[in-house]
């Protein structure tokens, strides 16, 4: 039913219909009404009951009832606007702006009553009750499938596409070209993070080159290899637009030509009615048909130069990236033989230690780890063992640096049992080397830089500190020991800090700990005689 808010509507809209008017007076009347919803989740949309009543001929009763949704008025809205220009066509209401007032109580209401102020403005205008549209939306019911009108109210109309093979070869070129590129980009990226994070971090003990190459190769691999591939990417979408302009004209070149065929059916009837409205109707006809001769010629424009510059783009396309490619093979090709020269400057070193670490599961191992002062004096351990050093470090007596505690007291950070079977000699190789690697920034970055040195029992690791004057001093150093199995006990690791601040905890001693655990762990499987 009409409420007292739709005639007050509809009255104050300066569209007159009179739905009470006597038979002999022509009317035509519209009632939406009853809104439900239909459907589930983003499916989900508003059905509205359309009623028409009317004595005009061209209806088919005096009374219509359909069911329409909210897109067939846009629908009714947009062909109205495209076929009588010049004319003020009626507002339609809003869409929500926030989803979750679509299907509130007072939304749908204040919808459906716009609604019904819509269909009426028009029905109620002289020029647009006439539309052929109107009544196709009024009457035409939504079970007829087989009707085009039908269709074409409920929006299942199929829009108007070309049918041209190469321009579907065409489409289809450019998807499968725009996803393969997406694809390549993204592996781009990837590769150029991975250069960036330092993919060659494991090397840098190698060679303090590495890192320096990484970044150039990856700023190469940026503006060689990735940029390209953006920038194809963004022809691509480029080329989309134009085949959607494409697809746009054939559109306009099909409806104005649909058009101007009724136009013409109808003037061939006012011609045999001897109609007043002949001359009008001729002027329209001519008007509309330049315009399809114009919307013709744009569309054949735009299929010659798409043409054209399909070509072009395939053409570059091939130069560019064969050109990409071959800059990332060449990038690969210097990175691998930087990596080759590093190992080539590591070889040596290798060849003098003369070791081949096999690989074994590791051991679950700890440090009991205290602040007991004992005394651990070089000299002691030496005496104790009499070694030959295998690695030169630091200058000093066959490359082992001699004691220079004197015997002093010590602070004990920890101690291990270390298993009887261990080649003491190449446990302690092992260390020296840990200690090297650490002063050389492989492993973990520390706060100060440390110096490495090869001693009696096993490695020193010394914590370097620069004066006022530019000169360098070691104040506090841990030492690195292992002593041999005696009477009452096996071999035994423990790390010692000494020196002239040995009381002070020095910068990055808690993560030497940690790593130098780990190293024990790795140590003792490898030296297992």
């Amino acid at each position: 039913m009409m409420t007292a808010m739709d005639q007050q509507q509809r009255s104050s809209s300066g569209y007159s219909h009179s739905p009470r008017s006597p038979s002999s007076q022509p009317y035509l009347s519209v009632s939406v009404t009853d809104p439900v919803k239909l459907g589930n989740g983003v499916q989900s949309y508003i059905s509205y009951r359309v009623i028409t009543k009317t004595n005009l001929p061209d209806y088919q009763g005096p009374e219509k009832i359909v069911i329409r949704r909210y897109s067939d008025f846009v629908w009714l809205h947009d062909r109205l606007f495209e076929k009588y220009k010049g004319v003020f066509i009626p507002p339609l209401p809003e869409k929500s702006a926030v989803e979750k007032f679509r299907f509130s109580a007072e939304f749908i209401e204040m919808r459906r009553q716009a609604l019904d102020v819509f269909v009426n403005r028009i029905a109620s205008h002289q020029e647009l009750q006439q539309s052929e549209d109107l009544k196709t939306f009024l009457q035409a019911e939504e079970e007829d499938v087989q009707s085009r009108v039908s269709d074409v109210v409920l929006g299942k109309e199929k829009p108007v596409e070309e049918s041209n093979p190469d321009y579907e070869k065409l489409k289809h070129y450019i998807f499968e070209l725009e996803n393969h590129l997406a694809e390549a980009q993204k592996h781009a990226y990837r590769l150029v993070k991975r250069h960036r994070g330092n993919l060659l971090g494991a090397y840098v003990v190698m060679s303090l080159l590495i890192p320096v190459f990484t970044h150039m190769q990856a700023h190469q691999l940026l503006m060689n290899f990735e940029e390209p591939l953006k920038d194809y990417v963004r022809a691509v979408q480029s080329i989309k637009e134009t085949i959607a302009e494409r697809a746009n004209a054939f559109r306009q070149q099909c409806e104005l030509a649909e058009t101007m065929k009724l136009k013409e059916i109808n003037l061939d009837k006012l011609m045999l009615t001897r109609s007043d409205r002949v001359g009008e109707a001729e002027i329209e006809y001519r008007e509309l048909k330049a315009d399809s001769e114009e919307a013709a010629r744009r569309f054949e424009s735009i299929v010659r130069l798409m043409n054209e510059e399909i070509v072009r783009f395939q053409d570059q396309k091939t130069i560019d990236m064969g050109r990409a490619f071959h800059e990332f093979a060449k990038g690969q090709a210097r990175l691998a033989n930087s990596i080759a020269d590093a190992w080539r400057s590591l070889l040596p070193k290798l060849e003098a230690c003369s070791l081949h670490l096999p690989l074994r599961t590791q051991s679950p191992l700890s440090i009991t780890e205290t602040n007991t002062k004992r005394s651990f004096g070089v000299s002691r351990i030496h005496s104790l063992r009499n070694r030959t050093a295998v690695v030169k470090s630091s200058q000093g007596n066959g490359g082992i640096v001699a004691s220079d505690d004197n015997g002093e007291d010590g602070v004990l950070l920890g101690t291990f049992k270390l298993p009887g079977n261990t080649d003491l000699d190449r446990f302690e190789l092992l260390l020296f080397q840990w200690g090297n690697s650490l002063s050389q920034g492989a492993n973990l970055p520390f706060p100060v830089p440390l110096k490495v040195d090869k001693v009696a029992g096993g490695a020193r690791l010394g914590f370097i500190t620069i004066e006022d004057g530019g000169e360098t001093d070691v104040a506090v150093y841990i030492d690195c020991l292992v002593f041999p199995a005696t009477e009452s006990s096996g071999p035994i690791f423990r790390a010692i800090r000494n020196g002239r601040r040995k009381n002070e905890t020095p910068p990055g001693e808690p993560r030497i700990m940690r790593n130098l655990i780990e190293a024990l762990q790795k140590s003792i499987q490898i030296a297992r005689l």
